[in-house]
């Protein structure tokens, strides 16, 4: 059609065998709307739409001569976004899709409103407080867009249609979202840097400029400039040209003037000035703020019949006018020829929210509870695939965020490489930075360091390095956790965060030790913040779980694990009449059909009405057909939990019997009904099946350039782009953008799999073969990283040999590269499919052993360790027994320990020289910890002789420090614990031990504060590189400087949280060690009170456990009470049952003890309350000469004067 068309040419046209032509209701750049009637569903494709007969949509229609490179994914992303909404002031969208085959065109269904846009309202007498009240309700929709991720990125008068209800009120709706984005994804993909997309006289400054940050006051400075428009009656800055209007936006707009005889008061003047303002730091954070304040002005928008029938005929006439656009040429015949492809039905995700409203109220009851205590609440939502987890999260983010309670931060753990960059895309996503250059990234920080009223120029550099690495950064997992803790907090000195962690499954140890570590680090610095995550009931990942049932305490009122459990009947046939208008028959035989699940049952649903099309061309299929049967026969098996996967499956390749383990064979069947039909609307399937099969087999999120050099290894794709954009249209993949690198993962994470379980075996060797071949080539010198992948790849094709070594190289690689927890998993990988005999199973057992020891995995690290060290291979045994040693004494078995010292020293004659050295490095730590310090000093002198450079060196020099400082040798001590120190290098697992070795000697001879900041540097290095079998010790040596710095409650403070700590990690000796002092700190201060009873208690149990050390110190402790009791006598037979005080260990804390229980003894000896006869006048004597002799060793524990003299008197009497 030529320019000028009479739209009466296209008037009853039937498009897409679906709506039928009414009249032209508008044209714009992206295209014409219509108001259509949408027709009887007579064997129709799109199941999304229901609507009753004759009902009138609005339908937009994009032709090929309108559908310029970017203009189409624009228009399908803002339909599918807005698909999403079901909110009174959003225009509700209904369906999408293509017109028919090839290159036909697009169509958008839309709910049709009947008003007029929010502009016609200028020509009326609307109070400002009328108008405040109509911005008040596009705020509510922005908050609730907001809420869900999305910003509209758009909003001008002529996208805010307004209507008018019986009673005359007024009510604004929100429509048009050809350019909304996602923050956390969309936001790079849509717009390019320096690309100007939206109503440039609306726009915020940094949108118009190409730059700035995608947050929610992006769309809050078009609401002020409308607001000051409808006041004003002129907007605050007009220009010719697009280059005058940016020029003027850099000045400060005119305050807005009312109309005549209207009042503005000066805080909505205000109001109105903070949404306009230039930098978007300075307009409110959230659109809920916004509303608050505008809702304090707000009256009654009412409108007259009268004046409501002249706008709306205003309208109507100038609509009576329209044409269609120039180079529009679409003909009636050529639109009646689509046959409607829907792009996306949203049948596996979008579910709505079934039986699941009592959850989501005491989520919002932990919520408030973490807002008003000022405290971290956690859930879980634990369920298998399909019970609501993902909607639930949704619903939860809706109420807490549209209203502004919460700021949310989201991400999901299936759709990220890694655990960092999960947390990067979460991070990013709060920022607003999405996408944007470094500079951007550290002007955000900046800013909310500005709005919480700190300046840290570290913390702006290391949060700016965490969320834009530089390539090839090694930053170990417990940097990354630090870093994420420091912008939580940050985040929530503005605003109560809302974390979101979906899939935490996935995410497999990695994410557990994430949330591990938020919560221990929040028991102790608490800020408002509340924690959602979803995980798979069916998660075996033993890795996970150990994490999340081992650190984690879901067991009170702040912390819950709800288990979403099968609807029952009644409920879930309800649902399914109310969505998808099924009669009460079908509605029950599905619900029990189902078991409960409402995405099987909805699944199911769907089969059936599209089996009942007579035209549905991507199920007519004899083989389609059957597999509906599958699904659909009274039969069909649904388990009430859908197994999910084993974790971690990011990282691996699947495969099919993997797979076919974890979906039942109707929900497999019903979802490859699903995805066959989204493929034949892709209008190539085979392609496409083949482009999905290839990103299946890379892993569950695949990097966009991976992806790129694998699909052109054969030959080049140069339209791959194009299909990529084509999956995401199509909502089979979902693309996202973490540290300037693209990637791909299946929407959602459960269709992967079914792709996987329809691949033929002899196709997915030839896709892993190539994986094999093409993946190191991409990687180049970054191939360790991939390695653990690429072992994965092996075993898929029968390589278990290759397998092995790419697993250990990635085991390797890992623990270099401070990924402890990865590090063990392809470890565990390796020995799993290695034979006890294989020369490389000891090496790799040892590693493991080790890595799990620092992760706190004791009881997993002594099962890799026993056979090795029992192994008929002495000098591996001798390697083994080494590590084990440690094991057994942080888990406080002493028994095993000494069998284990026992059996290594009868084959000392058997071990080579160099693993002899082991093998004193071991005994030296049994014999210095059961009292037997020359022994242990001769083991680790040895052991210190002609040792390797490097670890060989440290462990020794660390042993040989350790005796010489409980002895009191500490010069020699310092100079060796510096000598370990040195060794360590950068080895955060050795140089943890080595400066705290150094800090403990510090403090012994009084250099406290020295000591004090070795110690927080340790505690910080075990922190950020997730040494949580070390942070325990870390906190007992902070404590006991600060009680030697006479900061008594401080140090009480931080032992008490070392013993909760310990516990929670399963550390005995630690545990153990931590209670004592905290003992001996109440001591200190008085508390002896109830000292006696509990000390009893302890003894008790350190008696049974056989620790010599833990006996002495409890003995001691009990000496000590009884002294203060005024039980001389008491206090001395204690004392006689221990050893010789030339032995008692030269530390700190035990020279403060026996310092101040001295004092005590000297006291009641010279006070002559105490009759005493000349053998036990002798016997005084002698203990406390002894212990005075041990204190002149320690001169931080130096007696008072009184006590001297006191001492001098009895030794006369004596």
């Amino acid at each position: 059609m030529d320019a000028g068309t009479d739209i009466s040419a296209l008037i009853g046209t039937v498009v897409a065998k679906r709506f039928r032509i009414d009249s032209l209701l508008g044209a714009g750049a992206m295209g014409v709307v219509f108001r259509a009637v949408l027709l009887p569903a007579e064997g129709a494709a799109d199941s999304a739409l229901t609507a009753s007969d004759d009902s009138a949509i609005a339908l937009k229609i994009v032709l090929p001569d309108r559908s310029q490179q970017r203009a189409v994914p624009r228009l399908l992303r803002g339909a599918r976004l807005a698909a999403q909404f079901r909110h009174p002031h959003v225009v509700e969208t209904l369906s999408h899709g293509r017109l028919g085959k090839g290159n036909a065109g697009y169509y958008v269904a839309m709910e049709l409103v009947e008003g007029v846009p929010l502009s016609r309202l200028a020509a009326t007498e609307l109070s400002v407080g009328a108008l405040c009240t109509l911005m008040c309700q596009v705020l509510d929709a922005l908050a609730f867009m907001h809420a869900h991720n999305v910003l509209h990125r758009d909003i001008k008068p002529e996208n805010i249609l307004v209507t008018r209800a019986d009673d005359g009120s007024l009510q604004c709706k929100i429509s048009d979202f050809g350019i909304a984005a996602e923050t956390v994804t969309d936001a790079t993909y849509l717009t390019q840097p320096g690309t100007v997309i939206g109503t440039p006289i609306y726009m915020a400054p940094e949108q118009m400029q190409g730059r700035g940050r995608d947050t929610p006051a992006l769309d809050l400075y078009p609401v002020g400039v409308i607001l000051y428009e409808l006041i004003s009656g002129k907007l605050p800055f007009s220009g010719s040209s697009l280059t005058s209007l940016m020029a003027k936006l850099s000045e400060d707009p005119p305050r807005p003037q009312p109309r005549a005889g209207q009042e503005l008061p000066e805080e909505l003047v205000a109001a109105i000035m903070r949404l306009l303002a230039r930098d978007p730091g300075q307009r409110y954070p959230f659109a809920a703020d916004a509303g608050t304040t505008l809702a304090r002005f707000a009256t009654p928008a009412t409108l007259p019949e009268d004046e409501w029938r002249a706008l709306v005929d205003w309208d109507q006439d100038q609509r009576r006018d329209l044409e269609l656009p120039e180079g529009w040429s679409a003909s009636a015949d050529s639109l009646a020829a689509g046959t409607g492809e829907p792009l996306a039905e949203g049948e596996l995700g979008g579910m709505p929210l079934i039986g699941r409203d009592e959850v989501l109220d005491e989520l919002d009851d932990m919520a408030h509870q973490a807002e008003q205590q000022h405290i971290v609440s956690a859930a879980l939502l634990c369920a298998g695939v399909g019970m609501g987890k993902s909607t639930l999260l949704r619903a939860i983010t809706a109420r807490l965020a549209s209203c502004a309670r919460f700021q949310p931060l989201r991400t999901s753990f299936h759709a990220a490489t890694s655990t960092s960059d999960a947390l990067r895309q979460a991070l990013d996503g709060a920022l607003g930075t999405t996408g944007r250059s470094r500079a951007h990234v550290d002007h955000a920080i900046a800013d909310l360091q500005r709005r919480t009223g700190v300046e840290d120029h570290d913390e702006l550099a290391a949060l700016g390095a965490f969320l834009r690495p530089a390539p090839g950064d090694q930053s170990t997992q417990g940097e990354v956790f630090a870093l994420m803790h420091r912008g939580l907090r940050r985040l929530a000195g503005v605003r109560p965060v809302l974390l979101l962690l979906d899939d935490l499954s996935s995410g497999g140890a990695d994410a557990a030790s994430f949330l591990d570590y938020l919560l221990f680090q929040t028991n102790y610095e608490p800020f408002p913040m509340f924690i959602v995550g979803t995980l798979d009931d069916g998660c075996k990942n033993p890795r996970f779980r150990g994490a999340l049932e081992r650190s984690t305490r879901f067991d009170s009122a702040t912390r819950r694990i709800f288990r979403l459990g099968p609807l029952d009947e009644s409920t879930l046939a309800g649902a399914l009449r109310q969505h998808l208008g099924l009669g009460p028959t079908s509605a029950h035989r599905i619900a029990r059909q189902s078991a409960g699940n409402p995405l099987y049952a909805m699944l199911m649903a769907r089969a059936q009405r599209d089996q009942d099309s007579a035209d549905n061309a991507a199920t007519s299929s004899s083989e389609r057909r059957a597999a509906m049967d599958v699904a659909l026969g009274a039969t069909a098996a649904a388990p009430p939990m859908l197994a999910a996967g084993s974790g971690d499956s990011r990282r691996r390749p699947g495969t099919e019997s993997e797979t076919a383990e974890r979906l039942p064979r109707a929900l497999r069947e019903i979802l490859s009904v699903n995805l066959e039909r989204q493929l034949a609307r892709s209008g190539d399937p085979d392609r496409f099946r083949a482009l999905l099969e290839a990103v299946a087999v890379l892993g569950a999120t695949v990097d966009a350039s991976l992806l790129s050099a694998y699909l052109s290894a054969d030959a080049p794709r140069p339209q791959l782009d194009d299909e990529l954009d084509r999956c995401i249209d199509l909502e089979l993949l979902e693309w996202s953008e973490v540290g300037g690198a693209e990637f791909l993962s299946f929407r959602p994470a459960v269709r992967r799999e079914v792709v996987l379980a329809g691949l033929n075996p002899r196709r997915a060797r030839r896709l892993h073969r190539q994986a094999i071949d093409v993946r190191p080539r991409w990687a180049g010198p970054r191939v360790g990283a991939e390695a653990g992948a690429l072992g994965e790849h092996c075993e898929a094709v029968g390589q278990l040999g290759e397998a092995v070594e790419w697993w250990l190289r990635g085991q390797s690689h890992e623990r270099e590269g401070g990924d402890h927890l990865l590090s063990v998993e392809w470890g565990r990988r390796a020995l799993a499919a290695m034979e006890r005999d294989d020369p490389r199973y000891g090496p790799c057992a040892i590693a493991l052993g080790r890595t799990l020891l620092d992760a706190g995995e004791l009881e997993r690290a002594a099962e890799v360790l026993r056979p090795v060290a029992y192994g008929s291979d002495t000098d591996l045994a001798m390697k083994a027994g080494d590590v084990l040693g440690d094991v057994y004494e942080n888990s406080g078995d002493s028994a095993a320990w000494r069998a284990l010292i026992e059996a290594l020293s009868e084959r000392e004659d058997q071990a080579s020289p160099d693993a002899r050295r082991y093998l004193f490095v071991a005994r030296s730590m049994w014999n210095a910890y059961h009292g037997c310090r020359k022994r242990a000093r001769s083991d680790a002198e040895t052991a210190l002789a002609d040792a390797a450079p490097g670890e060989q060196t440290q462990r020794a020099a660390q042993r040989l420090a350790f005796v010489e400082a409980a002895t009191g040798n500490y010069e020699r001590a310092e100079e060796i614990a510096r000598r370990a120190v040195e060794a360590s290098g950068e080895r955060s697992d050795l140089r943890t031990r080595s400066v705290r070795l150094l800090g403990i000697v510090l403090a012994s001879v009084g250099r406290t504060e020295e000591a004090l900041a070795l110690q927080r540097e340790v505690l910080a290095l075990c922190r950020r590189s997730g040494l949580l079998a070390r942070i325990p010790m870390a906190m007992i040596d902070i404590g006991t400087v600060l009680v030697a710095l006479g900061q008594l409650d401080e140090g009480l403070a931080e032992l008490r949280a070392a013993e909760r700590t310990a516990t929670e990690l399963g550390l005995a000796s630690a545990q153990r060690t931590a209670r004592f002092r905290a003992l001996a700190c109440e001591f200190l201060r008085g508390d002896v009170d109830s000292g006696l009873a509990r000390l009893r208690a302890e003894f008790e149990h350190a008696a049974r456990a056989g620790w010599s050390m833990p006996k002495f110190y409890n003995n001691l402790l009990l000496a000590w009470a009884h002294a203060y009791d005024g039980d001389l006598l008491g206090s001395l037979e204690v004392l006689n049952s221990l050893r010789s005080a030339d032995e008692y260990p030269a530390f700190l804390i035990e020279a403060l003890v026996v310092r101040d229980l001295t004092d005590r003894l000297l006291q009641l000896v010279s006070s002559g309350e105490i009759a005493l006869d000349d053998e036990q006048r002798r016997q005084s004597a002698t203990l406390i000469d002894g212990m005075v002799r041990y204190l002149e060793r320690m001169p931080i524990a130096a007696l008072p004067p009184r006590a001297q003299v006191a001492r001098e008197q009895l030794a006369y009497s004596a």
